[in-house]
């Protein structure tokens, strides 16, 4: 189940300007993942400057590679590609198709088996830095909620003003965990939120904080990492996540979001790493997150080949586009069309 319209982890804030245009284009709303280099960033724009036939060749394989991630229920979102509701007091026009969820929003469902962080470059430091983790207290939403507010940098990673979580041209997308308000109009301060206005069904702040259990704030750099537990297959089904973990494991991790600054020493992969390190100190095996569409293949390639899985915790073979350069980014008809008439290859030239 998904709360808000759309998000899902991993998402990274250097998105190339294929991703610019769609999010100009369409009613987009950003997964949870970022750090500041998209893996993509340019490939296809250089390829492509003035070969429109080829550049065609490729959204078709973005269009295909999407089609067998919908077709074994990879996308995060459960709603991913039926109608979008209409809003109370809207009406469409007579004719007209509703709009449907786009499925890369919440990014894709990816899992890795961390014994293969058993390395001695992954686990560096443990168990001693396991200590930057905090366990999340409360028994509801407005408890943890106080206690994340109460966390010395909070306000300095979540506050109004940060732009840790953004993404895009000019960092003009933003993963939104608002927890902070301002008060008081012209002279305004900044406070807390509180609980009550935080809308459970629309705010990405409610689903993370409430499912959190662990947090991880860099102790002087901008980043930070949310985990929590899967434990029961009730749980993974409200989540839309998979069940059962393998290997007759009781829980799997679950990681909703990631942010790395630009300057965060080893960027998104450092926090990884301490994310392995949390994950074997609890004796959890498996970690399962979800990774927006231009940032699959770097998870794939990097962290040491994460898998695309489906909802039985079986992996979902992407072979035939896994060695594709430029990098196959999955995407939908609806996206593909549009780019055909938006982004043609003589608007992507390097100028």
């Amino acid at each position: 189940m998904s709360r808000r319209p759309a998000s899902g982890p991993v998402a990274q804030p250097g998105a190339s300007r294929l991703q610019q245009v769609l999010a100009a284009g369409l009613d987009t709303h950003h997964p949870h993942t970022t750090h500041k280099q998209s893996p993509t960033d340019g490939s296809a724009e250089e390829v492509f400057a003035s070969d429109m036939v080829a550049y065609n060749g490729w959204l078709d394989k973005c269009v295909a590679l999407h089609e067998t991630l919908v077709a074994n229920n990879v996308p995060k979102n459960a709603a991913c590609g039926k109608a979008q509701p209409t809003a109370v007091g809207n009406r469409r026009k007579r004719g007209s198709e509703a709009p449907t969820v786009e499925c890369g929003v919440d990014g894709y469902k990816m899992g890795v088996d961390l014994e293969r962080f058993g390395e001695r470059a992954f686990l560096e430091g443990y168990p001693a830095n396991v200590s930057n983790w905090t366990r999340i207290e409360g028994d509801n939403f407005a408890e943890k909620l106080a206690f994340v507010q109460g966390m010395k940098r909070s306000f300095e990673l979540l506050g109004p003003d940060t732009q840790l979580c953004s993404y895009g041209k000019d960092d003009a997308n933003q993963i939104r965990v608002d927890i902070y308000e301002r008060s008081g109009g012209k002279d305004s301060v900044v406070v807390n939120r509180k609980a009550e206005s935080i809308d459970s069904e629309r705010e990405f702040a409610y689903e993370l904080i409430s499912s959190s259990e662990w947090v991880y704030y860099h102790p002087t750099e901008a980043g930070m990492v949310w985990l929590h537990t899967v434990g029961s297959a009730e749980q993974a089904a409200e989540l839309h996540l998979p069940w059962p973990p393998p290997q007759g494991a009781e829980q799997y991790m679950y990681l909703p979001l990631v942010c790395a600054s630009a300057g965060l020493p080893g960027g998104g992969m450092g926090l990884m790493k301490e994310v392995a390190k949390l994950c074997k100190f609890l004796g959890i095996q498996m970690l399962v997150f979800s990774a927006l569409p231009h940032v699959v293949w770097y998870y794939y390639r990097q962290l040491t080949r994460a898998v695309f899985l489906n909802n039985q915790f079986q992996e979902v073979d992407v072979s035939l586009w896994a060695a594709e350069k430029p990098f196959i980014e999955p995407m939908s008809g609806n996206q593909a069309d549009y780019l055909r008439v938006n982004f043609t290859p003589r608007k992507m030239r390097i100028r």
